[in-house]
């Protein structure tokens, strides 16, 4: 029987979680003892759940207040969520029964001060979350109780400064953020009280300067976040003590030059280190000199960085990840950059001005991971070298040509890995052209010799043709041609005009009217020359001329040698 009794009770007490569980909320009834009722708007916390709950979940209820007779009946919670609801203050002592609780958050409500006493009785609080309220005050010693803190969030909210004495007794924090807030500088005091401190998160605030051994103390210290502020420099001794540092943040600052950060005291620790977005116009020589063991660079988005100097990433012998996009102003980058950072594995140049990307940058082989997208690549020969060999390696689809326009938009790794057989077409066409137009010139040459040679063996013919005058060829022994000639050269005034037209009669033979011709006529006249000549002597009148006495007929004139050799005799011999 006293076995069915304990099931009888046990039967009993889950009737009674299961119909004391609000609306809309969920309820276990195992040893978890968990109950959940985000985003029911209730109003205020519900005073019948299970006395034994462990953890109570409600995110977003609309509670505007806790009571502390309600808090009162839980005294065995360890996990407290009361985050997102309209909470604008905590009295006193209001947790003073929760001493097993461990996770407590009160993120996103309106609370702007926290009382000395709020947190009295939460011995065994591990993480408290106070973000994204209006918190203005917070008093000092008001955490004095959490000594087991290790996790403070303070984000988000309007905080100008903390009392010295805020974070006496959290000798055991490890994780402090202080994000989002209003704070103009770090007091080295406020930190004192946390030496195990790991994180320290105070991006986006107001901070224009580091002091000296502002973090002396946090010899533990391994993650810092100081981006989003307005440092325009740091102290030369800003970081001494930090030891153990591997994780600094700077991006999103002032800093123009790359002297002014002050990284040789974390030359034995750091490992990853983030200057992205500030006003660097150059990388100088031996930049990040004594950081041997960085591993990951950021650099992206330096709008202004215009030049990397050579040799500045000399010494970064354990470097594995750079990343240098969306560096707006940058256009070109040194042969051999990164040809000492022989454990390189990761190189993101995407979105900067690059047109020509060295071929000996990086030792190509080592490389796992290449971001080149975003570039204004001129594809010439040298690139083509090894770019495409290259981007297929790397299973890389999204890069492509900027230049020459013939390789606009083409995908690198697409294209073959040399000029020869890329222009191989353009060439053809190329040549052909240039001899299409050598041959045209030649042509075009010979056409106009030959129009000349033409023109000049015209004028010679001409020029020998006033040689034979009227007198001599009627006073000849050959045929009186005069006729002929005076019907091509001379005005038809001058011609006999008592000539009647001969009658029509039938040519002479073809050899007749050779023989005319060639003895005084030049050889390029028109035909129509020919056939009036043909007209003069094939219409001749049929008469028998009665010969003169012979008494009367002169004499022949003696041809000698003299006579001959005389430059005024104008005739030829044929």
């Amino acid at each position: 029987f006293p076995a069915m009794r304990v099931l009888v009770c046990t039967l009993c007490a889950v009737t009674f979680a299961q119909a004391m569980c609000p609306s809309g909320c969920t309820c276990t009834t195992d040893e978890r003892h968990i109950v959940r009722c985000d985003d029911v708007p209730l109003g205020d916390m519900p005073s019948l759940l299970d006395p034994r709950t462990k953890t109570l979940s409600m995110s977003n209820c609309s509670l505007s207040r806790l009571d502390p007779d309600v808090m009162e009946l839980y005294p065995d919670l360890e996990f407290l969520d009361l985050s997102q609801n309209e909470l604008e203050r905590l009295d006193i002592g209001i947790f003073q029964y929760q001493n097993k609780l461990r996770v407590l958050r009160l993120h996103a409500n309106n609370l702007s001060i926290i009382q000395k006493g709020t947190f009295s009785g939460l011995t065994q609080l591990q993480l408290l979350d106070l973000s994204a309220n209006s918190l203005r005050v917070v008093e000092p010693s008001s955490m004095h109780d959490l000594r087991h803190l290790i996790d403070l969030n303070l984000s988000d909210n309007s905080l100008t400064h903390l009392p010295s004495d805020t974070f006496i007794g959290l000798s055991k924090l490890r994780k402090l953020d202080l994000s989002y807030n209003q704070f103009a500088r770090i007091d080295a005091a406020t930190l004192i009280d946390v030496p195990m401190l790991e994180a320290l998160i105070l991006q986006n605030n107001v901070i224009s300067e580091v002091e000296a051994s502002s973090f002396s103390k946090q010899t533990t210290l391994r993650h810092l976040n100081l981006g989003s502020n307005h440092i325009l420099s740091l102290n030369d001794d800003a970081f001494r003590g930090l030891n153990t540092l591997q994780y600094l943040n700077l991006s999103n600052n002032i800093l123009r030059r790359t002297s002014s950060m002050s990284l040789r005291a974390l030359g034995g620790s750091l490992y990853e280190l983030d200057v992205s977005a500030n006003n660097f116009v150059e990388l100088n020589a031996f930049s990040f000199e004594g950081l041997s063991m960085l591993h990951t660079l950021s650099l992206s988005r330096l709008q202004n960085l215009r030049v990397i100097r050579a040799n500045a990433f000399v010494g970064l012998n354990n470097l594995q990840y750079v990343n240098l996009s969306l560096c707006g102003a940058l256009e070109t980058i040194d042969d051999g950059l990164f040809s000492s950072a022989e454990r390189l594995r990761v190189l993101d140049l995407s979105w900067c001005k690059l047109k020509r990307i060295p071929s000996d940058l990086v030792k190509w082989s080592r490389l796992k991971s290449l971001h080149l997208s975003g570039n204004p690549l001129h594809c010439d020969c040298e690139q083509l070298s090894f770019l495409p060999e290259l981007t297929r390696s790397l299973n890389l689809t999204d890069i492509a040509c900027t230049t020459p326009k013939e390789l606009s938009l083409r995908i690198v790794a697409e294209l073959p890995s040399s000029c020869s057989t890329l222009y191989k077409k353009e060439v053809s066409l190329v040549i052909l052209a240039s001899l299409l137009t050598i041959a045209f010139i030649l042509l075009f040459v010979g056409l106009f010799m030959r129009h000349s040679i033409a023109i000049w063996l015209r004028g010679g013919s001409k020029s020998n043709t006033p040689l034979y005058d009227r007198s001599l060829l009627v006073g000849s022994s050959g045929y009186d041609k005069s006729d002929q000639l005076s019907d091509t050269f001379y005005s038809t005034t001058r011609r006999n005009s008592g000539r009647s037209s001969p009658p029509k009669i039938s040519m002479p033979d073809e050899d007749e009217a050779g023989y005319y011709s060639s003895m005084l006529l030049p050889y390029d006249y028109p035909p129509q020359l020919y056939s009036t000549q043909r007209r003069l002597y094939s219409f001749a009148p049929e008469y028998c001329p009665v010969p003169p006495a012979a008494t009367t007929i002169p004499s022949p004139p003696v041809l000698t040698s003299e006579s001959l050799s005389n430059d005024s005799c104008n005739f030829r011999i044929i």
